[in-house]
């Protein structure tokens, strides 16, 4: 009896670092003819960046950290690398081009210094995006 239990405290309830999947009530499509129900905060912030995306021609979009997926979902690519994992990380990889820079902060590692803070856009993760207690 502990195990059906346990597949659903893990899996439903409370994934790892995620929020439950029971609250994933949105069907948002993305690349051609695939859906996913995602959080009512994640859809609301996905809306939120595509536009800003749609009002610049080039733009870096860089999820700060450990989540590609967002670009995933949005039809970009992380620029120079699939993802970047951590400040360390961010800093060796990642250098400053000329286009705007839009980044996704997920607010787990603390967020980088940069050099010209002109050409940046950031949006944070809604608490109940991003689960980690």
């Amino acid at each position: 009896m502990g195990s059906p239990l346990l597949i659903w405290d893990g899996l439903w309830n409370r994934p790892f670092q995620q929020c439950g999947i029971v609250e994933n009530i949105n069907s948002y499509s993305y690349r051609e003819g695939k859906e996913i129900y995602i959080s009512t905060s994640l859809f609301n912030l996905l809306g939120e960046i595509k536009n800003r995306l749609t009002e610049h021609e080039e733009i870096d979009l860089i999820p700060l950290y450990r989540n590609p997926g967002i670009n995933y979902l949005l039809g970009k690519q992380v620029p120079y690398i699939p993802g970047y994992w951590d400040q360390n990380h961010f800093k060796a990889i990642y250098k400053e081009g000329k286009n705007k820079r839009l980044f996704i902060y997920n607010g787990v590692f603390e967020l980088p210094k940069f050099d010209s803070e002109e050409d940046i856009i950031l949006f944070t993760y809604p608490r109940d995006v991003v689960c980690v207690e």
